[in-house]
Formats: structure tokens, sequence, C-alpha cells
């Protein structure tokens, strides 16, 4: 017969000792404190949402435990979370913002990782489908006219917005984010001494 009596509601850890005639071995004995426990769902979908666009849903959380919370909560993108570290009484409740921000069309996955200050992990599994929105430019290409020089020519491009969201947009030379960041890292190489670069101008 073993008698636990705690002083305190926190953890415990001892190891008893048993020895017979021929052999001595140890019994790992634990007791379990208070625990904070979040009340996350086990998944969240954010379903279909526009690429290169901020989707955003609303997770209300709250202390189901016997301990009050604290905790931060770790993810990826195209997921991020706020606020990302806490605390929580309990019985209280407080909201949290997901957001989805894909930039790349398809299917993405990740999940949140909700740390306790104890070292307990909790997961939720996060899912969202990105696709294109019906915005396009009336032509795909223009063709400027011989320009005489200190003269100057243009050309009108109208672009159409026949999706449900709003679209913020901006004029780049890449395609994407990683082409991008390549062409900048590559300007940003160090310049060795003897080195020669060359660049061309196309007016």
């Amino acid at each position: 017969r073993i008698l636990f009596t705690p002083e305190e509601n926190k953890d415990y850890a001892h190891t008893l000792t048993c020895v017979t005639e021929r052999e001595k071995f140890i019994v790992p004995i634990k007791a379990r404190g208070a625990r904070a426990i979040l009340d996350f769902p086990d998944k969240l979908n954010f379903s279909t949402c526009p690429v290169k666009y901020s989707t955003q849903k609303i997770l209300l959380v709250r202390n189901i435990g016997n301990k009050n919370a604290v905790f931060h909560i770790k993810t990826c993108r195209p997921f991020s979370v706020e606020p990302a570290v806490g605390t929580l009484n309990v019985g209280e409740s407080m909201q949290l913002e997901v957001e989805f921000a894909p930039q790349s069309v398809g299917d993405h996955s990740g999940r949140l990782i909700v740390c306790y200050d104890t070292g307990e992990k909790v997961f939720v599994s996060l899912y969202g489908a990105a696709i294109d929105m019906n915005i396009r430019l009336d032509k795909n290409s223009l063709t400027i006219e011989k320009t005489y020089i200190s003269l100057a020519n243009q050309r009108t491009i109208t672009i159409h917005n026949r999706s449900n969201i709003i679209a913020h947009f901006l004029w780049k030379v890449f395609a994407t984010q990683q082409e991008e960041d390549r062409e900048k890292y590559r300007w940003m190489a160090p310049f060795v001494p003897g080195q020669v670069w060359t660049w061309e101008y196309f007016f």
C-alpha cells in the first residue's frame, strides 16, 4: 500500500526501490497535478479560398482545465495565428485569428502547435485549397508604336474583376515571389576583386 499526501497542486515524480532476495528493481511513481486545457478543435478547414488573398477564421477557445494556461502557438506559412502567445485563466475564453494566405494554387496543409508552459503540446490540423479567381486583363500583350526621341507613347489596358473579392494589385517584373526573391539574391552576391559585371539596357 502506497500513501500519497501532496502538499501542493503540482506534478510529483518519485521512484520506489523494491529489493528481494535475488534482485532489486525500480518502480517509477508519478502524480499529475493541475492542468490547463484549451478546447481547440481537432482540425480547421478553410475550404476553397482565393490565391494570393488573406482569409481569416476566428477561433473561440476556453480554458476548461483547472489551472491558468500559459501558452504559445507555432505554425508555418501559408498559415499564421494571432495572438501567438497568451495566458488564459480557468473558465475564461479568448479569440484567436487564424489566417490562410496562399501564394500558389493547390491544396495546402499544416498544423497549429499549441505549446503549454508544462511542456505538453496540442496539435490542430489545418487545410485550405487555393484557387484562381476570375480576374483578367483584356489583352495578353501590348504593341507600342515607334516613338520619336523625347516624345512619349501610351496604350491602355483594362483589368476586369469578375470575382466576389476586392483585388489589390501592383505591376511587377516577375510572375512569382520566388522568381523575384531569386533575382534579388542574385544581385546581392558579393563583388569579388577582379570580377567584371556587365549590364545591358534596353529602351
